[in-house]
């Protein structure tokens, strides 16, 4: 059985946040979810800044700034809180919806739960770089081996587009995975990271 652990961290020191990297998602795949966009020395200014913008939102901006603060939970792996923040967002448009669906669906996965109505999760999304990453992880929440055989590469490749943190958390669960599937290659260049 495969688990993963949320880790807390602490901030030593933090840089002011770029506007960019704070009030804004990316474009394309990462306006659904970026994990690399919150670094983990800009924490607390980055939330102390989507609090405060929260508290000057109206309207549509309100929804955005509620998932970009799910995102940031995300990001450093607060899982319950991520979940927690993702799920009470009304949606101001679809793609609000469907980044809130990104953002809960990526909370249950690492969390070690399978993504809800799959065909459907943004996650999944052929032209995410990292889709690999979220289906092996669903691969191994299902215990649906095939998969798991068909995206354990991927899903390597899939670590570099995420933040220290959710590497940090799921490195070991992919290195035991290509371990159980017979993929010592992988897990032998897994474990010398």
């Amino acid at each position: 059985a495969f688990e993963l652990q949320a880790q807390s961290s602490t901030v030593p020191g933090h840089d002011p946040p770029s506007e960019a990297s704070v009030k804004r998602p990316g474009s394309g795949w990462q306006s659904m979810m970026d994990t690399r966009r919150w670094r983990e020395e800009v924490f607390r200014d980055a939330y102390a800044d989507i609090v405060d913008a929260l508290s000057n939102s109206h309207g549509e901006s309100i929804p955005r700034e509620e998932l970009n603060f799910a995102e940031l939970m995300l990001s450093q792996m607060f899982l319950v809180e991520a979940g927690s923040v993702a799920e009470a967002v009304e949606p101001a448009n679809d793609i609000q919806a469907q980044r809130k669906k990104a953002l809960l669906d990526a909370a249950s996965v690492l969390m070690g739960q399978p993504i809800e109505d799959l065909s459907r999760s943004p996650l999944a999304a052929t032209d995410r770089p990292d889709h690999g990453l979220w289906l092996a992880l669903h691969a191994i929440a299902t215990e649906d081996a095939d998969m798991l055989a068909r995206y354990i590469e991927p899903a390597f490749q899939g670590l570099s587009r995420q933040s220290p943190q959710v590497v940090q958390s799921v490195l070991p669960v992919l290195t035991e995975a290509a371990i159980e599937l017979g993929n010592t290659a992988l897990a032998d260049s897994a474990t010398a990271l």
